[in-house]
């Protein structure tokens, strides 16, 4: 089993829910500063504002723009199991035969099918997974871009089309807003699933991808070619996913009792594209003079591990003769390149969200508990992954 980590963000939603629990913080009350709460907590002031967003848009706090932060006028305990309303008393129509599902997301892509993206295939998913399971659906599909934002409009919508559940692919979003389109799903009623990156929605049903599985899948593949010295290259930056990645390599590091020396490598600040690959290309050269006796390297992407690819073919070192390269996403460059990587469960993870929200249009149980279903991601072999060649004496 994976280790589950508690990130800094974790352990702030949970005390300062525990405090409005306690009657510290009543409805209405004014919370300090994030800047404030980020000097006394020792965290920077994002992880503070991604907290507080997160009990926004569960309804437990509300943000007000040059005013702060407030408890909600009408907030009740938040301690217990997290339940959703009966069926019979929402805002939606009475569930029928046939359902009305719309679809929320920030689609932004250059491919014109919408079929090779990570949007596109969640959305086939779903589709498939709908057309089996209750052919009679309706699903709509509302995109949010440039904007980003779910507005009043989206609300009316939903309310004339008769809408019984929604999907929120929330995806590409900041933090904030991302917790304020979630605050707007809540005003509909609705049982609704929200697919993302991240777990900190404790409180609602959400679907993501296993995060510590890339680290774990990564580092024991290399493992069991006899990787005894092995480098996982990450940017520069603090999020949650990222750390559930970290934990997952170290684990697998752990069980190899011993035997394996695993070390961190953090380099730039993106993670995407093009910038990404600049990051991987720039590194090389570093990432040799500091760790001369690695076999083995994961990167944090595709990208990052094409960009590596590139600059280490530039220096003579062969890929995977002089080193094993692995990493995580499975872009379609990534299968020209012959690099074996961790392929993103996007199709599984659409088939999840319609699974889940089904489930939570099942009339017959008039409550149910907030499910959180996490879905693994896959190693795939390539030619960029060998046996460490022996050490010469």
């Amino acid at each position: 089993m994976l280790n589950r980590y508690r990130s800094k963000q974790e352990w702030l939603i949970d005390h300062f829910k525990s405090l409005i629990d306690k009657g510290t913080y009543k409805p209405g009350d004014l919370l300090p500063p994030e800047i404030s709460l980020a000097k006394k907590f020792g965290v920077n002031r994002a992880t503070v504002s991604k907290a507080l967003g997160a009990l926004a848009g569960r309804g437990i706090l509300i943000r007000r723009q040059g005013s702060g932060t407030y408890v909600a006028p009408s907030v009740a305990p938040t301690s217990g199991t997290a339940r959703t309303r009966p069926v019979s008393e929402s805002n939606c129509p009475a569930i029928a035969s046939s359902y009305n599902i719309t679809i929320a997301s920030t689609l932004q892509c250059d491919d014109e099918r919408f079929r090779f993206t990570p949007h596109g295939l969640m959305l086939t998913g779903m589709e498939d997974a709908f057309t089996k399971m209750a052919g009679h659906c309706r699903v709509s599909f509302d995109n949010y871009l440039p904007h980003l934002q779910i507005d009043e409009d989206f609300l009316q919508k939903c309310k004339r089309d008769e809408t019984h559940g929604l999907i929120y692919l929330c995806l590409g979003v900041n933090p904030e807003l991302e917790q304020e389109n979630i605050g707007r799903l809540r005003q509909t009623g609705c049982p609704f699933v929200v697919v993302s990156h991240s777990n900190n929605f404790p409180d609602m049903n959400l679907v993501s991808a296993a995060q510590e599985a890339f680290g774990f899948l990564a580092a024991d593949a290399l493992i069991n070619r006899g990787h005894r010295k092995i480098v996982y290259v990450i940017p520069e930056i603090e999020d949650e996913w990222l750390t559930r990645r970290i934990n997952g390599f170290f684990q697998a590091i752990k069980q190899a009792d011993g035997n394996v020396e695993g070390t961190l490598f953090r380099f730039g600040i993106h993670t995407r594209h093009d910038e990404a690959f600049e990051s991987g290309n720039n590194l090389v050269d570093t990432l040799i003079e500091k760790e001369p006796d690695t076999t083995g390297i994961i990167a944090v992407n595709d990208s990052y591990a094409l960009g590596m690819m590139q600059q280490l073919a530039q220096r003579g070192i062969n890929i995977p003769q002089d080193l094993s390269l692995i990493g995580a996403d499975d872009q379609f460059r990534a299968k020209f390149s012959k690099l074996t990587t961790i392929r993103q469960p996007y199709y599984a993870i659409g088939e999840a969200a319609a699974v889940m929200l089904l489930k939570k249009l099942d009339p017959s149980p008039l409550f149910s508990s907030y499910d959180h279903w996490q879905i693994k991601p896959t190693l795939i072999e390539r030619m960029s992954v060998a046996d460490p060649q022996p050490q010469q004496t």
